[in-house]
């Protein structure tokens, strides 16, 4: 009896540790933001927020069996119709791009725009620190079109295939609007890669 005890224990045991294994090697999600995730199809987007139908579209970056295929969708809140919030703080815009992959659009970019208002970017540091962990934080020093001296201050919260970033531009007013930005991180890389050939390509063709 005492061997089968033994025998049962250990395949429990063994059991637990592969289950264990099986969830630290497991890929992260990619953030999502209300109802939206990051690398949803189009229909999945439009599917997932009755708002969503309202969104206005900005841009069109191609065409695809005689029919546009939006790269960014935006939802103007003002003029105000309704009060839009995120982490209880009111927004002024929020954008939602996409480009296309494998054949499908996907969403690979959300960007919030928040009312200026004292305090803001401590309320949204302490919210998202509280839902993806502690961020690290970058101070960029800048300067406006008068010369004087500007900072920007840059929030980044990442999971190894997604990244949140809080950015916050002081002392100017009009800077005071803090702005959060969902990436998902491969489509991000291949955009900016093609963006960074493209250019190299015009800067030849010039000299």
């Amino acid at each position: 009896m005492k061997d089968y005890t033994a025998i049962i224990l250990i395949l429990f045991l063994a059991f637990i540790f592969q289950r264990a294994g099986a969830q630290q090697t497991a890929a992260p999600e990619p953030y999502s933001i209300k109802a939206d995730k990051l690398g949803e199809i189009g229909a999945e987007w439009l599917a997932s927020d009755p708002t969503h139908k309202d969104w206005k579209c900005m841009d069109v970056a191609q065409v695809v069996d005689g029919k546009p295929i939006p790269c960014l969708w935006e939802r103007a809140v003002y003029p105000k119709v309704e009060v839009v919030t995120y982490a209880g703080l009111e927004l002024t815009n929020q954008e939602a791009s996409f480009v296309k992959k494998d054949g499908k659009v996907v969403l690979y970019q959300v960007k919030l725009q928040f009312c200026n208002g004292d305090g803001y970017e401590s309320t949204l540091i302490a919210a998202l620190n509280e839902k993806f962990g502690t961020a690290s934080h970058k101070i960029t020093p800048l300067q406006n079109g008068f010369g004087a001296t500007i900072t920007e201050d840059t929030w980044t919260w990442t999971n190894g295939v997604s990244t949140v970033t809080l950015d916050y531009t002081t002392p100017e007013p009009t800077y005071h609007s803090p702005v959060v930005t969902f990436t998902l991180d491969s489509l991000a890389r291949e955009i900016q890669e093609r963006q960074d050939k493209a250019a190299q390509k015009r800067a030849r063709s010039d000299m």
